[in-house]
């Protein structure tokens, strides 16, 4: 997943770059909002928040989301909602700090976690979420220890 997304983000010609999942969970429609904010806070990284009124995230994810969020809000001192969000953008510029964060499906929460420890604002953005379409490939235990270690490691270390 991370090294997809980094690959990804070497080769793309735009000021802004966007990635979200493609699972059916996350809607393109959305993206407007998120540009919205970025108009508005263009030094910003902007991510599509998606622990609202208008979710069907399992509860077991949502527990997880709450609880790595908790993690980072704790030790960084922020307020984020959503720091495993799959959906954002922000402008091409800030790829190159990204390049230290990992090549697995804690990439997202590294991020978010690099961000705030590096000053680098986070705007959330309220976002529509569907039930999945076909299997996860997360497992809650392996997964949720190695997000576990990777919010602990990038919220203490990480700086530009």
């Amino acid at each position: 997943y991370g090294h997809a997304l980094k690959e990804g983000f070497k080769i793309a010609s735009g000021d802004w770059l966007a990635f979200y999942d493609f699972d059916g969970t996350c809607h393109p429609k959305d993206l407007k909002k998120l540009a919205q904010s970025l108009n508005k806070y263009p030094d910003s990284i902007v991510l599509g928040q998606r622990l609202n009124g208008d979710t069907q995230m399992p509860w077991l994810r949502k527990l997880g989301n709450y609880f790595f969020s908790r993690i980072i809000n704790y030790i960084l001192k922020s307020q984020i909602v959503d720091s495993c969000t799959g959906f954002r953008l922000f402008e091409k510029k800030h790829v190159k700090s990204f390049s230290i964060l990992p090549d697995d499906l804690n990439f997202s929460i590294a991020m978010t976690s690099f961000c705030l420890k590096n000053e680098i604002d986070i705007i959330e953005v309220p976002i529509s979420y569907s039930e999945r379409i076909g299997n996860s490939k997360l497992n809650a235990i392996f997964h949720g220890l190695q997000f576990l270690f990777t919010s602990l490691r990038f919220s203490r270390r990480a700086t530009l």
